[in-house]
């Protein structure tokens, strides 16, 4: 077999195969033998017809099955002979199939591109720091003291801090219910930042058995671009009204919410996740800001099969996780550019790790099991039969490799530490020991 590759773009090869007659001559063969065991001709027995006559009946129709196959094995053989990278299936073009002549065909093929990677180092960059106040660790044990909340039933109606559980149902102008759109056992917590004061105002005193109708004021931009007030209007049939009685803060608290002898050991085992988590929150944004500068200093184009096909596991993984319809056009349109991001930053830091020599040993994995084993509840022994999986190994390995090549970035860049304040994105999240 003779190959002749050559670049139709960075990202595009045109693959030019021939393969010599002695090399066809067995598949023909085969093929002709096998016709020969199943044909039917009127004089001859089952799988006695010469091949003589099965070349000259069904010759063409033979060689355009071999074709077929012989494309299929020696493809994969070029491809693997160039060591190409191809991302998607390619176009067959320009077939040519003779009788003792070479068998030739050519394939356009997408693959990742060859890239150049330079300027990655001595990058300059911020690092944020959010310090972790009093007050941070104050709101998460509120938190907790929520969810540990027992729900009492109250027979007065709603006042500000109670819950009132029930069935909206959206209402036309006239009062008329608006079929498909109810929704069921809905919780309104009174005076919290979720529910609308207005609507808050509209269910004060309501009690449990009523049915009680309230209205959404809205904004929205007319046709004439002018801004347009209309109301949304509902019902409530209400369910249940219950009023939450919050533990009490001190050390019984803290040894019902884990492993702690007093509230104050609470408090500082809080106070360290939320450091950590804050921590790994400014590493990964590091991590992208450095990811950023290099691929604005390396320009290059990837295939679009590769997009698409990021796109379309994106869109799984999302149907997966959610039951919620979804406009896909929408959702491609939406997602482009992170998708495109990624693959240029994986393509990068490949490339990066091959230049600077950067690996992961077996070592390596094995340590990292060993470290995620230690850090899980679930059975040791499952934990390990679970990365015996080679795709799963694979990826750890990937993950592995990636932290390695930016910590190699991060000791090569002038890394400036910054201060900085609370803002919404930085609010305590729940923490449970």
């Amino acid at each position: 077999m003779k190959t002749v590759v050559s670049e139709i773009e960075s990202w595009k090869r045109k693959v030019e195969v021939e393969v010599s007659p002695e090399e066809v001559h067995p598949h023909m063969e085969k093929a002709f033998q096998s016709y020969q065991k199943k044909m039917r001709i009127d004089g001859f027995r089952k799988g006695k017809i010469p091949l003589s006559i099965i070349r000259k009946r069904f010759g063409q129709m033979i060689r355009a099955e071999v074709s077929e196959k012989l494309i299929e094995t020696f493809y994969r053989k070029a491809i693997e002979q160039e060591g190409l990278k191809v991302v998607a299936p390619g176009q067959i073009r320009e077939i040519s199939f003779e009788e003792n002549q070479p068998f030739r065909f050519a394939a356009e093929v997408e693959v990742e591109p060859g890239i150049e990677v330079t300027d990655y180092k001595g990058i300059k960059v911020e690092k944020e720091i959010l310090k972790v106040t009093e007050e941070d660790v104050d709101q998460t044990i509120e938190i907790l003291r929520n969810e540990k909340a027992k729900m009492r039933p109250v027979a007065e109606g709603a006042k500000e801090g109670h819950i009132i559980e029930g069935d909206i149902q959206a209402l036309d102008a006239t009062g008329v219910p608006i079929i498909g759109n109810k929704w069921e056992n809905r919780i309104l917590e009174m005076a919290t930042p979720q529910v609308d004061p207005v609507i808050q105002e509209q269910l004060m005193g309501v009690v449990e058995g009523e049915e009680r109708r309230f209205k959404v004021p809205q904004t929205e931009r007319g046709p004439n671009g002018q801004i347009q007030n209309r109301e949304e209007h509902y019902s409530v049939k209400v369910k249940s009204v219950k009023e939450k009685i919050l533990p009490e803060l001190g050390d019984g608290f803290a040894q019902e919410m884990g492993d702690f002898q007093t509230f104050e050991e609470m408090k500082g085992a809080i106070h360290k996740r939320i450091e950590m988590q804050r921590e790994y929150d400014a590493e990964q944004l590091l991590r992208n800001r450095l990811a950023d500068h290099i691929i604005r200093r390396n320009h290059f184009d990837i295939p679009p099969s590769m997009i698409e096909n990021g796109l379309n596991s994106l869109l799984e993984n999302y149907r997966e996780q959610s039951e919620e319809k979804i406009d896909e056009s929408a959702f491609r349109e939406e997602h482009k550019a992170k998708v495109e991001w990624n693959i240029k930053w994986r393509l990068i830091w490949h490339k990066i790790a091959e230049i600077e020599n950067i690996f992961v040993s077996e070592d390596d994995v094995k340590a990292e099991i060993e470290n995620i084993v230690a850090s899980s509840d679930q059975n040791n022994k499952k934990m390990r039969a679970w990365f015996k999986d080679s795709k799963r190994r694979d990826n750890l390995k990937e993950r592995l490799l990636e932290g390695k090549v930016v910590d190699f970035l991060k000791e090569n860049a002038k890394v400036k530490e910054v201060v900085i304040k609370k803002s919404k994105k930085h609010q305590s999240s729940i923490i449970t020991a």
